[in-house]
């Protein structure tokens, strides 16, 4: 748990060149690169992005996930 001291709120991130706050700034940059990413690929398939998609996107349930109850409907469909 960073201490709030030594976060740096201009700069959105931990202040410092300890483990800690490397260590926080390094998964910071990770959880930026995969919404940035997600973000990309909506805009990519979709005709609009919004903060919902990609939200739900990071979080693994974006719109073209199904259950197995719906993909097994989708392929009986399919198959008629």
């Amino acid at each position: 748990m960073l201490p709030p001291a030594l976060w740096d709120s201009k700069a959105n991130k931990a202040a410092g060149k300890n483990y800690e706050a490397q260590e926080v700034n390094r998964k910071l940059e990770h959880i930026r690169a995969q919404l940035e990413r997600h973000n990309q690929r909506i805009s990519d398939c979709n005709a609009y992005v919004t903060a919902e998609r990609v939200k739900l996107a990071y979080l693994g349930m974006g719109e073209e996930y199904e259950t197995l109850l719906e993909a097994f409907d989708k392929f009986n469909r399919n198959f008629k």
